[in-house]
């Protein structure tokens, strides 16, 4: 089991001691404060009043309220600042809870929290305002909980410590002595919002505190619990990476070697651990060590001893576990004797006796591998169960573990779902344990609640059962939450949807998947058959290194690792293409470089063919992963030379498997330079598919695939194309998993529109982050603990819809829709459609002449019958198929509402109101009623009634009127009219009105200071971009950390106007600043960029960049507006600490933009891009047509206030 979700469990249960007389001081206090008797000996701003704290009182704070007191000055580099504190439910952006600023000059500390995601923070101003900052994950904080907050810095390293944990940064700012005021409750000029919430306990300290100090200050306000925690019960199914061994020639992860879940022998539950181990040289030693990153987020806050259970069956064996603390230090234990052919539990303290070293870890620690040592050849079996700490803790879910338990892949919609949890005790002593459970569906909106109580005995687990009535398809979020000895939050989620249950496509494009099954034990690799079999899976992608094959000329044996695989993937009728890489050593290549000796390399290229001919599903070979990057170090004339050698001489032995190029990722930013071009171009003849990789949105995808066809183009080749790697991060919330969702079905629908593409390969069926430290990939269908992902349910419906059809391209059945048309081989024709504004809801009207069934993109379906000849779509969002039987295919709408005048966009800002009208004149020579009918997004009727027309063109003119909510998200609202006059046959005629909520560009007389330092944009509302979603990833490279949170990268942008021209200013947060370029390239490196569209059409772009030779603008593109180039205009860039603030002035008449005396309507975008010194990784876009596509019907709304 060991399945608490990854960064997704937050802990309020904490347990309060009575506080020891010997911390009450400390040598180098500066200042104390417990507030116990009800006073402050400084001033008392506001509301400040006094409440409980976490011992005795605190002082509680409104927002505005603070608090100051004058103390001895501290050393600029040497402080520690300390404080419990407890967060109301409501917080400002920034809450200033403990700071302590020089009297001139800004310099100084200060302990805030951060409501936009980056959670408690520690910031040191230093001279040359220059500042650094560490600080924790919002995710970690919860309201109305008591949480030890401390932060130190000693010149070099900024360390901040929550409950005893440290984060860590280095800074190395020179920091002058302090003499200002320690104030509580705000954080001075830095940050004018105030703390809601209370302070308790508060020191300053003129020296660094030691980790050791802060941990011990914190438990001794805490009651600490012993546990037994077990961090592994293997219950999700999972493998460790097999990373160091000893006697294994000849040998390999994980072919021979593993370490991972099984069902032939358990001691409890439904799952155990099996060592399947391999030692082949004459000597030892003969040792295997296995990692695994999801054991290693486990962590204890003290540690006395280790367990597990284990049954050698008869083997020769002994365990060691290795122990790592936050520094990165490590500890093995002493080696254990596993004993006779039956489980038993094994014992080791922890302490310098048992494990040398132990007693200098500081910690937290966690466990980082597990050793099985052997003292002979061999091969064979153990197994191994429960791994777990014990030792003193006040962390709630190590005292009470909740995780799901594995039913199968999803519910059929017509029988119950059923949700089984785990829970364990790790206390000694029994317990009652409370989980309450909400689901809601993938939209969000409520459906069920339940509550079960369950009693667990000491150091035991039970099951908690939850049995809910049938669902209707579609993919559900699970909420739990978990009260008792402990309280914290998880999240769980599942599907309901009818599975394809076995391969349905035989035609291309044929749908595949990744699941690096060569990395994975039998068991795992059992269960994802049965997953991609759910799916209807065509083909999979399939790893085989030439080492792995061959490790010696002629020597194959190791070849009886894949051929198990190969066979198992048979039995389920899955076809595969193999992705080789890594040439033999015996050919003279070194790790990920080419052969030297060519008639060796020729030699094992002819044996792996012979070999792979066996396979009837074997249909492809790919020649080598990403080789334009530095998965093969190498030159594009040793690429080509290895391709035509292994071209020619594997056809010779395998004439019926396709030889692909090498799946190159096209553009990116460490590709060598032209390589894939001369791929395609200089390597003709000696490939059968062109292959590529695309990861990220489906903009990166078509921008892709349409720069392949064009090089083979260029190349006189006519071949199909392939994409062996494809998908897209989720991340670990449930926003980021609906998004994964969507882009699944928008790049495989846009590939199979294709008429070139062979096969597409979605990277991959199951996260893989867990196995490896640091690879923080959530690409997987399905999470780590085997729930599937809405990405899951979208792709078997998906597949369902589109199996054995053909392309016919694009279709225009509404313009605000993107839309692909498929044959389908039985007849009939499907759609697929999407908004292109993300999120939109449209309602068109189409022609018909029969039902037209329509489905959402989990398989949910109804069947909507023409009338009049017309049936009405609506798109809610999120793309959806419509299908149509025999010959019939779907119609573009009728023509225009002809007797209907209305504005076709209008715009209001949120809390405003659009006013407008519609005029309905009567063009039948004849009386009629009419009924006109606004309506919303949604499809409801807001406003409208029925006017009575006389003849002879009458025309009556109706007002308009919608508010809108001042919580209102900007974008387009896709409202629209419905007509009906049943006297003159008109029935639910429609006509589309784009509601545009805008973003409200105030008029400020007298210009703007553009200066950088924001002055310009005190009092304007910001534009806040700090979410995942507007993230796009465009590496996809283990070495290259992908977004985390706002601190990784955000902006708060600000626009206004003088009536003259434009003032934007953006507020970039982002850790590391890196521009490299000085023109048109600026946009490689961090820099902003803006996008502006008149309502005429009139477009202009342009970057902003903080360069090597100051600030510059630099025009883009421009469609009536200025030239490309660059730009003279008003402008500032300033980089201070983390922050980089961008400040622009455009004149109107530089772009031609126009301002009439009422409100004006604008289309703007604005994007950041982030380089963090290994070229742009990434963008975040407000809207889109910047770094998606280029695009300005894809921008923002704004609406400038009128000038006076």
């Amino acid at each position: 089991m060991c399945s608490m979700y990854r960064r997704r469990v937050t802990i309020t249960g904490m347990f309060f001691a009575a506080v020891l007389s010997v911390i009450t001081a400390a040598d180098d206090t500066v200042a104390s404060w417990n507030f116990d008797d009800g006073s402050f000996d400084g001033r008392r701003n506001g509301g400040v009043s006094f409440v409980d704290g976490v011992s005795g009182k605190a002082l509680a704070f409104d927002g505005s309220s603070s608090a100051e007191a004058s103390v001895a000055s501290t050393p600029g580099n040497a402080v520690t600042l300390e404080t419990w504190v407890k967060l109301d439910t409501t917080q400002q952006e920034w809450s200033g809870i403990v700071t302590r600023w020089n009297t001139a000059g800004g310099t100084g500390y200060s302990i805030v929290f951060r409501s936009a995601g980056a959670g408690f923070r520690f910031i040191v101003n230093g001279d040359d305002k220059k500042n650094a900052l560490v600080q924790t994950e919002k995710e970690q904080i919860l309201p109305d909980v008591w949480y030890h907050v401390a932060g130190t810095y000693d010149g070099k390293n900024l360390m901040l410590y929550l409950n005893g944990v440290p984060f860590v940064k280095a800074a190395g700012l020179a920091v002058p002595a302090v003499d200002g005021p320690v104030l509580l409750g705000k954080a001075g000029s830095w940050a004018k919002d105030g703390l809601r919430g209370s302070v308790d306990e508060v020191r300053v300290y003129s020296r660094v505190l030691t980790a050791a100090e802060i941990n011990a200050r914190y438990r001794a306000y805490v009651k600490g619990v012993s546990v037994k925690r077990v961090v592994c019960d293997f219950e999700d199914v999972g493998t460790w990476r097999h990373q160091g061994g000893e006697g294994v020639k000849g040998k390999w992860f994980a072919g021979h070697i593993y370490l991972s879940s099984t069902k032939k022998e358990t001691c409890g539950g439904d799952y155990a651990g099996v060592i399947r181990y391999s030692f082949t040289e004459p000597a030892g030693p003969y040792r295997h060590r296995f990692i695994r990153a999801k054991i290693m987020e486990q962590k204890m806050q003290s540690l006395s001893e280790l367990s597990f259970f284990a049954n050698p069956k008869g083997h020769d064996g002994r365990i060691s576990i290795e122990l790592s603390d936050i520094k990165g230090k490590k500890v093995t234990t002493e080696a254990v004797t596993l004993e006779k052919d039956q489980w038993k539990e094994y014992s080791i303290p922890f302490d310098e006796t048992h494990a040398k070293g132990a007693s200098s870890l500081d910690y937290p620690v966690y466990v980082s591998a597990v050793n099985f040592i052997s003292r002979s050849k061999g091969d064979g079996e153990i197994y191994l169960d429960d791994i777990a700490l014990s030792g003193e803790t006040t962390d709630g879910k190590q005292m009470i573990s909740v995780s799901p338990v594995y039913r199968g892949i999803g519910y059929m919609p017509d029988e119950p779902v059923l949700l089984d949890y785990r829970v364990r005790n790790g206390m000694n002593k029994p317990t009652n344990v409370s989980i309450a459970l909400s689901i809601a569906d993938f939209f969000g909106k409520p459906v069920t609640k339940a509550v079960q109580a369950v009693d667990v005995g000491a150091n035991a687990e039970s099951v908690v059962h939850f049995t809910f009535p049938a669902m209707a398809v579609g993919h559900y979020r699970v909420v739990l939450s978990v009260s008792g000895a402990a309280a914290y939050g998880l999240e769980d989620m599942f599907g309901v949807f009818t599975p394809n249950g076995k391969r349905i496509n035989r035609s291309a494009m044929f749908f595949g998947c990744e699941d690096q099954e060569m990395w994975k034990g039998d068991e795992e690799n059992a269960l994802h058959k049965t997953w991609m079999a759910a799916l209807g899976i065509d083909i999979e992608r399939f790893g085989i290194t030439g080492g792995r094959f061959e490790f010696e000329a002629g020597n194959t044996n190791m070849a009886d690792g894949f051929t198990p695989k190969l066979q198992e993937l048979a039995k389920y009728d899955i076809d595969s293409f193999v992705s080789y890489g890594v040439v033999p050593e015996f050919t003279g290549g070194a790790y990920r470089k080419p052969p030297t000796d060519y008639a060796a390399f020729a030699a094992h290229v002819r044996n792996l063919g012979s070999y792979l001919s066996q396979f009837p599903g074997v249909k492809y070979i790919e020649f080598w992963n990403e080789p334009d990057l530095d998965f093969f170090q190498g030159t594009i004339d040793d690429y080509l030379a290895m391709l035509k050698t292994f071209y020619t001489e594997f056809k010779k032995t395998a004439p019926n498997i396709r030889v692909t190029t090498g799946g190159v990722t096209v553009k990116h930013p460490k590709e060598k330079k032209n390589f894939t071009r001369d791929v395609y171009v200089l390597g003709k003849g000696y490939y059968d598919v062109a292959a590529f990789h695309a990861h990220g949105p489906h903009e990166n995808y078509m921008a892709r695939q349409e720069m392949v066809e064009a090089y083979l183009k260029e190349a006189g080749v006519t071949v199909p194309i392939c994409n062996t790697e494809a998908g897209d991060r989720s991340l670990y919330d449930y926003g980021g998993y609906r998004s994964q969702a969507v882009t699944l079905v928008k790049k495989i629908t846009y590939a199979k529109s294709r008429p070139m593409t062979e096969f597409y390969s979605w990277f991959t069926l199951k996260d893989y982050w867990d196995m490896d430290p640091g690879a923080d990939d959530s690409f997987g269908l399905v999470n780590t603990d085997n729930r599937v992902k809405p990405a899951f349910v979208a792709y078997n419906e998906l597949i369902r819809e589109l199996a054995n059809t053909s392309p016919d391209g694009a279709a225009d059945l509404d313009a605000r829709l993107d839309c692909y048309r498929f044959t389908r081989a039985s007849g009939g024709t499907v759609y697929v459609l999407w908004p292109k504004t993300a999120g939109a809801n449209v309602v068109f009207t189409l022609n018909a002449s029969a039902a037209v069934t329509r489905t959402d993109m989990f398989g949910k379906s109804e069947t909507l019958m023409p009338d009049d000849g017309k049936v009405s779509i609506t798109v809610s969002g999120y793309p959806i198929y419509l299908a149509v039987g025999g010959k019939t295919l779907v119609a573009g709408a009728k023509s225009d509402v002809n007797f209907l005048s209305a504005p076709s966009a209008v715009y209001a800002v949120p809390g405003g109101t659009a006013v407008f009208s519609a005029t309905v004149t009567n063009i039948w020579n004849d009386a009629v009623s009419v009924d006109v009918a606004l309506n919303n997004d949604g499809g409801s009727k807001i406003a409208g009634g029925i006017c009575t027309l006389a003849k002879d063109a009458a025309a009556r003119v109706l007002p308009f009127s919608v508010t809108i909510d001042s919580a209102e998200t900007f974008g387009q609202k896709n409202f629209f009219f419905s007509v009906n006059a049943a006297q003159v046959k008109v029935r639910n005629a429609v006509k589309p009105l784009a509601l545009c909520v805008s973003y409200p560009m105030s008029f400020v007389p007298g210009g703007f200071v553009v200066n950088g330092s924001l002055s310009a944009a005190a009092g304007l509302k910001p534009i806040v971009v700090d979410s995942m979603q507007s993230v796009v990833e465009l590496t996809f490279d283990p070495t290259i950390p992908q977004w985390k949170n706002a601190k990784d990268l955000s902006v708060k942008t600000y626009a206004a106007h003088d009536g003259k021209g434009f003032y934007f200013a953006c507020d970039v947060a982002d850790d590391v600043h890196v521009q490299q370029g000085g023109g048109a390239d600026i946009v490689n490196g961090d820099s902003v960029e803006i996008g502006i569209m008149s309502d005429d059409g009139t477009t202009s772009s342009f970057a902003l960049a903080l360069t090597s030779s100051g600030p510059i603008a630099w025009g883009r593109s421009s469609a009536g507006g200025t030239a490309e180039g660059r730009w003279d205009i008003p402008r500032a860039v300033q980089r201070a600490g983390a922050r980089t603030v961008y400040e622009v002035y455009i004149p109107f008449d530089r772009i031609g933009f126009s301002i009439r005396s009422d409100a004006t309507p604008v289309r703007f975008n604005f994007l950041v891009n982030e380089d963090d010194g290994k070229g742009r990784v990434r963008f975040m876009e407000w809207f889109g047509g910047l770094g998606r596509k280029r695009d300005a019907n894809l921008y923002g709304f704004g609406l400038l206030s009128p000038a006076r």
